[in-house]
């Protein structure tokens, strides 16, 4: 009979060694860098395109409403009266960007690029460290060129702004 005191450590039950869990390797910052720069880019070459169309000038659909809520937020009335059918973080950004800025359509839009472009990164690093590195690769790459998504952030709406946060929360699981 073999004793523990003899030198010999006990076996676990299952007969597998146990070894801690260690993250999958994250991306380049390098490449990161690159990925952000390129989305941002794309972003940017939208907005300015439209920069000088009606699509610029005007505002249509939720962003309308959110528009005239943050307007009404940043004037000082942050609280509100009525109850709102919309969730309210959207107007609250916008209403902070519009004390600091004025009611800028075009200042929402570049930041809502660089929520974009931020994006693709957060989605790239989380896909490389959940899966492996071509699947944080084609996470960055696809988010940096899907054109629903560029759409979204070029126009005055939460999309952009709720996918970034979503990726962030994502992002910090990876």
């Amino acid at each position: 009979m073999k004793s523990a005191a003899a030198g010999h450590a006990p076996s676990h039950a299952s007969g597998a060694k146990a070894t801690p869990l260690s993250p999958a390797p994250a991306l380049g910052a390098r490449w990161l860098i690159g990925l952000f720069v390129v989305a941002l880019l794309m972003r940017l070459a939208v907005v300015l395109a439209l920069r000088h169309t009606v699509f610029a000038a005007t505002v249509v659909g939720d962003g309308r409403y959110y528009d005239q809520w943050a307007r009404q937020l940043s004037g000082g009335d942050w609280i509100g009266s009525a109850p709102n059918f919309l969730s309210p973080l959207f107007a609250y950004f916008l209403a902070v960007v519009y004390r600091i800025a004025g009611p800028e359509w075009m200042i929402v839009r570049l930041i809502q690029a660089l929520f974009g472009a931020a994006t693709c990164v957060l989605l790239a690093d989380a896909g490389a460290r959940l899966f492996d590195r071509r699947t944080g690769i084609a996470c960055g790459v696809i988010a940096a060129f899907y054109a629903p998504m560029i759409w979204l952030e070029a126009t005055i709406h939460k999309t952009g702004l709720e996918i970034l946060l979503s990726a962030s929360f994502i992002a910090l699981i990876a």
